[in-house]
């Protein structure tokens, strides 16, 4: 597709850098996504992956370059506001609420872009209860879509750890984002979970969602990724299709150490 038919970038990252003291954790990184496509970063331990998501999302600010949503400068937004334009992200290190059971966990989700807080729902308060019955109605479809609607009930931190991961993902779709953002989504999952996590990004893709992943299962990347971004040191040695970092010599040897 020539590039004058592409749809415009969804979220796009011009120049990015971002320092800790002496240390470069991101130098000059361009990166984009446009809707309905799957982006993988990956590099070595410390190329500076969580850092380029973390000031993507607002999360930590940047000290030089700035980051577009639709377009939209945000630069330097709190993380908040850029979730509100349709920009949702999960953890490498889980952030669930121990006693919650996994509906609550989603229901938050539906409940925060409903406009009304979960707390004045669970406490009854007037104006509140038809969208706590909706948002219960929508977590639960959620959790039939990514394969939890068998644990609704059971509290989130009695699970195991690839499925906690899977009651993160619901909760980021919950917020009905336009970008997901996914940190080692596969972290912890047995085969069956990697290949249902597999599934359901394809599904979102063929919805149009965009899906920015940073990833260390390779085989799983190379499946899912319409463009792969290699990160080393803080900097991007290399970006293109899978086939095409399979085979690049800088790649494999800052990281792959041999062709996929």
């Amino acid at each position: 597709m020539a590039d004058e038919e592409l749809p415009a970038p969804l979220l796009e990252a011009r120049g990015l850098v971002r320092r800790f003291g002496g240390v470069v954790a991101l130098a000059g990184i361009d990166l984009s996504i446009r809707p309905g496509e799957v982006v993988a970063v990956i590099g070595p331990n410390g190329a500076g992956k969580t850092t380029l998501f973390s000031v993507l999302s607002g999360t930590l600010a940047a000290d030089a370059g700035e980051v577009l949503v639709a377009g939209r400068r945000v630069t330097g937004w709190p993380p908040h506001r850029i979730a509100r334009l349709g920009i949702a992200r999960t953890f490498q290190n889980l952030q669930l609420f121990g006693e919650m059971s996994v509906l609550e966990h989603v229901q938050v989700g539906y409940e925060a872009d409903g406009g009304s807080g979960w707390l004045a729902a669970l406490l009854g308060l007037p104006g509140v209860l038809g969208l706590e019955k909706r948002s219960r109605v929508a977590a639960f479809s959620t959790l039939e879509r990514v394969g939890l609607a068998d644990v609704a009930a059971r509290p989130a931190a009695s699970l195991s750890f690839g499925r906690q991961r899977a009651v993160e993902i619901a909760r980021a779709l919950a917020t009905s984002p336009r970008l997901l953002m996914l940190d080692e989504p596969a972290s912890g999952l047995s085969g069956a979970e990697r290949l249902n996590l597999a599934r359901l990004v394809g599904s979102l893709r063929a919805e149009g969602l965009a899906v920015l992943l940073v990833e260390h299962d390779m085989q799983l990347v190379m499946q899912l990724a319409d463009r792969i971004a290699v990160l080393n040191f803080g900097a991007k040695i290399a970006e293109g299709i899978p086939t095409q970092i399979q085979h690049d010599r800088q790649v494999i040897e800052a990281y792959l150490g041999e062709a996929v």
